[in-house]
């Protein structure tokens, strides 16, 4: 299924694999995010083998990347295991 991507708002989407250490180590961190950002941002988690499609459309070369979407628009990108402050401060000038 394609990755949806709203007209308005913040979308933040993780793109993993289960076979990926480094996923691993982020899963946690994206999971507090979302439970902490659910009123400011979506959030998205996208296993690059059940939509292999939707990593390829967005031009993600390796797992784990997590896209900052606003307004329908890429504005931000991370790649590698990073920290919750990084994010953090990647969403507070997303708002």
């Amino acid at each position: 299924m394609p990755l949806e991507i709203p007209e308005r708002g913040i979308l933040i989407t993780l793109f993993k694999s289960k076979s990926c250490t480094s996923c691993k180590q982020i899963y946690p961190i994206f999971e507090e995010i979302s439970n902490e950002q659910s009123n400011q941002a979506k959030t998205v988690l996208v296993d690059i083998q059940e939509d292999m499609q939707s990593a390829i459309d967005h031009g993600v070369m390796s797992v784990p990347t997590m896209i900052f979407f606003k307004d329908k628009k890429e504005v931000k990108r991370l790649t590698g295991a990073v920290s919750k402050d990084k994010i953090e401060v990647v969403i507070k000038s997303l708002l």
